[in-house]
């Protein structure tokens, strides 16, 4: 975060602090000359939060000019004529993303923040995982490769991952000593997929929904045709599935009384679903992110997030969402709805 020095006229570059004084000092305040709404293209003064609040107000942000001892600092010296004191407000522009936005690494993703996602790599036929976040993370590969190409992919860090590809399913319970293990075959070509290996999976092709919640039983079991044609599906068989098409959105979270309920129609056709009946769901479409933790409340809330397409994502409202973003380079997740924030997830293989 860019900073101001409590005794100096410079800047600095350090961590982000959410209170006390030194927020302050990293907080900036941008101003037009008719108090408008700011738009990009609009000329505008930068001043400080922290040093405006003073006695002596040195408080605008300045790029020094080429002549000074510092050439091209950023600086707080109010001294007109010496500097830049004005800027332009500019879409950012990553140019590190953009050189890499036409590779392609990942295209399926699942798992959430608090374990961690799995992600398949198609052009390296790679099942990675990320076990934890933080300076030192690295994605790790899972030595014994899936038995077929997947279509689809649902589970988690702590129980394992479970794949698709036409009505095979396999799944795999152990990074240590990995085995794939191969299900009976689905009743019908599989169009999503969703589940744990804890409490088994769940699968749909239209209107059609069965699950397994038992591996060793084997046995896939029928639940009542959906009120719409499903275009995707989340949740597990523990607290039930919901499921969506266009901006409909339903849910079972009781297999023996085998009724689905209607939430909320969203406001955009919904590309993406994710989440569970517990924790709520998720939903992507149009370039927005929204979410509903409380069926109860039947209200679904913005998530702040900068527009960047989104290609594929996993997670709830209770642990934050986890992103394939862009054209499947960048893995991004935000854990805070109200943060904002949408670290990288670096070391991707």
């Amino acid at each position: 975060m860019l900073g101001m020095w409590e005794d100096s006229l410079y800047c600095y570059y350090f961590n982000d602090y959410l209170e006390g004084p030194h927020s302050d000092q990293e907080t900036w305040i941008l101003e037009k000359g008719d108090k408008s709404k700011l738009r990009f293209g609009d000329r505008v003064t930068i001043t400080n939060k922290a040093k405006e609040s003073g006695i002596v107000k040195l408080s605008r942000l300045i790029e020094s000019s080429g002549g000074g001892l510092y050439p091209d600092y950023l600086t707080m010296q109010n001294v007109p004529g010496q500097g830049v004191e004005y800027w332009k407000i500019e879409p950012y522009e990553d140019l590190e993303r953009k050189r890499i936005m036409n590779q392609e690494f990942f295209s399926l993703i699942t798992g959430d923040n608090s374990n961690g996602p799995i992600a398949y790599n198609p052009s390296k036929g790679l099942l990675s995982y990320l076990d934890h976040y933080g300076p030192e993370m690295q994605w790790s590969f899972i030595s014994k490769q899936p038995p077929f190409s997947p279509t689809g992919i649902t589970g988690d860090n702590r129980h394992g991952a479970a794949i698709f590809n036409g009505s095979r399913v396999a799944y795999l319970d152990n990074y240590s000593s990995p085995r794939w293990v191969e299900l009976k075959n689905a009743p019908f070509a599989i169009s999503g997929i969703t589940g744990d290996n804890a409490s088994g999976v769940a699968i749909f092709s239209d209107r059609k929904v069965a699950y397994m919640n038992n591996y060793s039983k084997n046995v896939w079991q029928s639940l009542s045709e959906a009120p719409f044609a499903i275009s995707g599906i989340t949740g597990d068989n523990a607290n039930g599935v919901a499921i969506f098409s266009d901006r409909k959105v339903a849910y079972m979270n009781n297999y023996t009384e085998n009724v689905w309920q209607s939430l909320s129609v969203a406001p955009f056709a919904i590309e993406l679903m994710t989440g569970n009946n517990r924790n709520g769901l998720i939903i992507y479409g149009n370039n927005q992110l929204q979410h509903m933790p409380s069926y109860a409340a039947n209200v679904l809330g913005s998530i702040p997030y900068a527009g960047f397409p989104i290609k594929a994502m996993a997670g709830n409202p209770s642990n934050g969402i986890v992103c394939i973003v862009g054209a499947g380079d960048i893995i991004e997740y935000c854990s805070d709805f109200n943060s904002g924030r949408w670290p990288i997830l670096k070391g991707i293989l």
